[in-house]
């Protein structure tokens, strides 16, 4: 697989710190890393999952953080994300 370049796109809405940062350390810890993780914070308004997003994107190089300014819904969020993309690939 060496050359593909791909992201990695997620739309997140007030997930649980835990679950969020080990979704995350999943695809960074993977032997194919994808060039960039977008994750689209769908209007998320818990404190702990935006400093979780925080966390992340400042820990780790690859993360992107998008932060919508509502909640939209999983399609737009989505949406949002696929016209951010750069990469070939979208996983």
């Amino acid at each position: 697989m060496a050359g593909i370049e791909f992201t990695v796109l997620m739309p997140v809405f007030n997930t649980n710190p835990a679950h969020l940062n080990e979704a995350v350390l999943s695809v960074v810890n993977q032997s194919v890393k994808p060039n960039k993780i977008l994750i689209v914070d769908d209007g998320s308004t818990k404190t702990d999952t935006m400093y979780e997003l925080d966390k992340l994107q400042r820990s780790h190089d690859i993360i992107q953080v998008k932060e919508l300014d509502r909640n939209y819904g999983t399609s737009h969020a989505l949406n949002v994300g696929h016209g951010m993309i750069e990469t070939e690939w979208i996983s």
